[in-house]
């Protein structure tokens, strides 16, 4: 995985919402106080292949590790 912003939300209940910026999926989070955040840019043609592999690991090892992940 490619492509990490610093992005920023408008809200504080934006936190976790994906965005489509630019051929990526941002999956961001967001702090209250500043209501600034970091997401994380996937590329939107890779998103399949990271869903595959969640799917792998929590087949293989539970909701718990894949959450660590």
């Amino acid at each position: 995985m490619r492509g990490h912003f610093t992005v920023h939300f408008k809200t504080p209940e934006d936190r976790g919402i994906l965005k489509i910026w630019e051929g990526y999926v941002i999956i961001g989070w967001v702090n209250p106080q500043t209501k600034s955040g970091r997401g994380l840019g996937i590329p939107i043609k890779e998103l399949p292949i990271l869903i595959r592999r969640l799917e792998e690991i929590v087949k293989e090892k539970g909701v718990k590790e894949a959450e660590k992940r």
